[in-house]
């Protein structure tokens, strides 16, 4: 059921997209708002992860050479 909804929420988003900008209604603006929302908040989660594993090797680096 989520693959569904995704897909729809991938169409109707797609449709808001291949609108003129003079035709988007603020209900238009709102779920591109969100979609842009998501998908930084996934970039940004991502660069976060990534961040913390490299932290993790450097600390690990630390306490070894301290032995």
């Amino acid at each position: 059921m989520k693959k569904e909804i995704n897909k729809k929420i991938a169409e109707v988003t797609n449709y808001i997209l291949g609108k003129e900008i003079k035709d988007i209604t603020i209900d238009d603006y709102n779920i591109l708002n969100a979609e842009l929302t998501k998908i930084e908040f996934e970039e940004n989660k991502e660069q976060r992860e990534k961040d913390n594993g490299e932290m993790a090797q450097i600390m690990s680096k630390i306490f070894m050479n301290r032995s």
